[in-house]
C-alpha cells in the first residue's frame, strides 16, 4: 500500500474570525457556487480559515495514514522472520528424529547381539558343567553293580539337584498392545539365559518362545513353525527377528512421539 503525500500549498495564516458562529452559522446554510462567490468576496478571512481547517484535517489523515502502513509493513518483517524460524525448527526436529531412530535401531541391534552371546554362553557353560559332572571320579563297584533302574533314578535326581532355578515365565505376548515388544522380548531372553539348561537345545528354545506367544503374533510365526514348513526357523534368534520386524517399529514409533511431546 502505497503512501500519500501533504498537499503542496503556499503558507496560509489564518486571521482572527469577526464573529465565529455567525461564520459558521453561514458557511452551513452555503448550498451553491453563488452563495459560495459571495461569501469568499464578503467574508474572504472566514473562507481562508475554513481551507486552512480542511488542509490541517486532510495532512493529519495522510500522516496516521502513514504511521499505519509502516506499522502493516514492520509486522510484515516479523511474520516472515516468524516464519523462516518456524521453518529452522521444523529442519531441526525431522534431523533430530532421525538422529532419534537410528541411534534406537543401533542400540536395539547391540542389545540383541548381547543376548545371543549371553544365550550361547549360558547353553556352552551348562553342557560343560553336565560334562565334568559325568567325567568325576569314578564310582565304587558296588555302585556300579546298580540296576539299570537305580541307574536311571541317580542320573535323574543329580540333574535335579544341577538345574538352575526356574524363572517366572513372561506373560503372553499377542499384539504389542497389553505388553510393548521390548520389555517382552528382554524379558524371554533373560528366561532362556538363566535357565538355559531347561532349553539346552535350539528346537527347545523356539518350542518355549512359541509357547509363550497368542493371537496376532502367533499368527505371524505358524507359517514358519508348523510340520513341513518350507522356511522352519533354525534359532530362536530367527524367530524373535521375525517378530521384531513387525512388533519392533510400533515401539520407535511410540519413543519419537514421546520425544516430540518432551520438545
Amino acid at each position: 500500500m502505497a503512501r500519500l503525500s501533504k498537499i503542496n500549498r503556499p503558507s496560509m495564516v489564518p486571521g482572527p474570525l469577526e464573529n465565529e458562529d455567525q461564520a459558521a452559522n453561514t458557511a452551513a446554510k452555503i448550498t451553491t457556487v453563488v452563495q459560495l462567490q459571495h461569501w469568499a468576496y464578503t467574508k474572504p478571512q472566514v473562507v481562508l480559515d475554513e481551507m486552512n481547517q480542511v488542509r490541517q484535517y486532510h495532512d493529519d489523515t495522510v500522516m496516521a495514514h502513514n504511521e499505519l502502513i509502516d506499522q502493516l509493513q514492520a509486522s510484515a518483517k516479523g511474520v516472515e522472520a516468524l516464519e523462516h524460524e518456524l521453518q529452522e525448527l521444523g529442519n531441526n526436529y525431522e534431523k533430530q528424529t532421525d538422529d532419534l531412530l537410528q541411534t534406537q535401531s543401533q542400540l536395539d541391534q547391540a542389545r540383541k547381539q548381547i543376548r545371543v552371546l549371553k544365550a550361547d554362553n549360558a547353553a556352552k557353560m551348562t553342557r560343560l558343567q553336565a560334562f565334568e559332572n559325568n567325567t568325576e571320579a569314578p564310582r565304587p563297584l558296588s555302585a556300579r553293580q546298580d540296576s539299570p533302574a537305580n541307574s536311571i533314578d541317580t542320573l535323574s535326581s543329580q540333574s535335579q539337584v544341577n538345574k538352575s532355578s526356574k524363572l517366572p515365565d513372561p506373560p503372553v505376548f499377542t499384539d504389542g498392545k497389553n505388553l510393548t515388544w521390548e520389555v517382552w522380548e528382554t524379558k524371554i531372553w533373560d528366561k532362556l539365559e538363566v535357565n538355559a539348561d531347561y532349553y539346552p537345545t535350539a528346537l527347545s528354545q523356539i518350542a518355549y518362545v512359541a509357547s509363550r506367544v497368542e493371537g496376532d503374533a502367533a499368527e505371524h510365526i505358524h507359517g514358519r513353525h508348523r510340520d513341513r514348513a518350507a522356511k522352519p526357523y533354525t534359532s530362536v534368534n530367527k524367530l524373535l527377528e521375525h517378530l521384531a520386524g513387525i512388533y519392533e517399529d510400533q515401539d520407535v514409533k511410540l519413543t519419537a512421539q514421546n520425544a516430540y511431546k518432551n520438545l
